[in-house]
């Protein structure tokens, strides 16, 4: 008699080895900033079903050195480029950094999502990137203020209320790590 062993597999992802270019907006459009603001909103719109790993942003700091600042990731509301915003409570939330790490030159920072924050985005699902400062007037963030292609930045003091301020755009990557299929599989044991 032999005896087959079972293994039961449950929602699996299969996970691509190295890092995809979610969403961007290079720095070469870079040509003003925004700043004396808490949270600063960009939507963005994903192609493929992706596990993010990291946000990068240009930025310096502004008048001084105190507090942290993070990404998150949150689900879109309103209409894509026109008035999006998030909604609901952070799906994600990276690793802090501290602005005074940052100095007083814009450079390209990034946020790295860690542990549990690495969520899987949904293929062809629109979110929000939101960059929150623990001081409002201490990061300076870059942005498109002149012919942005990829609107639309937003703005708020209280991640509720956000305010357009003109047809801007942020200076952004975001990374992850494709997710090449997902499924369940049910295998069981038996004897012969």
């Amino acid at each position: 008699m032999k005896k087959i062993l079972v293994l039961i597999l449950l929602g699996w992802s299969l996970i691509g080895n190295g890092q995809t270019l979610i969403d961007s907006y290079p720095e070469s459009n870079y040509n003003f900033y925004s700043s004396m603001y808490y949270y600063f909103s960009q939507n963005f719109t994903t192609t493929k079903a992706s596990k993010i790993t990291s946000a990068v942003i240009y930025a310096r700091m502004f008048y001084g050195a105190s507090g942290n600042f993070y990404a998150h990731i949150y689900a879109h509301s309103g209409t894509y480029g026109v008035n999006s915003q998030p909604t609901g409570t952070a799906l994600a939330t990276s690793d802090a950094i501290d602005l005074s790490t940052l100095g007083f030159n814009f450079a390209l920072r990034t946020l790295t999502f860690s542990g549990a924050n690495q969520i899987t985005l949904t293929a062809a699902t629109n979110y929000c990137l939101v960059i929150y400062c623990t001081d409002n007037m201490n990061l300076a963030l870059g942005r498109d203020n002149i012919s942005p292609t990829h609107p639309i930045l937003r703005v708020s003091n209280d991640n509720t209320t956000y305010y357009t301020e003109g047809n801007h755009a942020m200076i952004f990557y975001l990374y992850g790590n494709e997710v090449l299929s997902t499924g369940n599989t049910l295998i069981f044991g038996t004897d012969f």
